[in-house]
């Protein structure tokens, strides 16, 4: 069997984060941070091959500082960090990738969408 890679998913909706838990449970062992400032805490006390970051994060910091701050932590510099959002206009995926983010999925999205897209990247690391 497989050992399952750990996951960081960064999202301050409780129904979000069940549902892509429940999505990510045959896969990924899933931490889950409520807001940047314990993202940052679990980023740098746990290896994560990937982030999945909301990008409105509600009070406190929003997941795009967050993202550029765990971007010039030492050794994660090059972490894959998915915007995992509602926002879903034309250029809100460029705009993300711009500004920290290494991948985007809008929500709402399938289970095998995302499995694919995590397969993906874990692939190429």
């Amino acid at each position: 069997m497989v050992e399952k890679k750990n996951i960081l998913l960064v999202e301050n909706d409780i129904y979000s984060v069940k549902v892509i838990a429940y999505f990510l449970k045959d896969s990924f062992n899933v931490d889950h941070a409520p807001d940047g400032l314990t993202a940052l805490k679990l980023a740098q006390s746990k290896k994560y091959p990937i982030i999945l970051m909301d990008i409105d994060l509600g009070i406190g910091m929003n997941g795009l500082e967050t993202a550029n701050k765990i971007n010039r932590i030492p050794g994660l510099e090059n972490l894959p960090i998915v915007a995992v959002t509602a926002y879903a206009l034309p250029g809100d995926r460029e705009k993300f990738l711009a500004k920290g983010c290494t991948h985007y999925i809008s929500k709402p999205f399938k289970k095998d969408e995302i499995l694919t897209l995590l397969n993906d990247i874990i692939s190429t690391l």
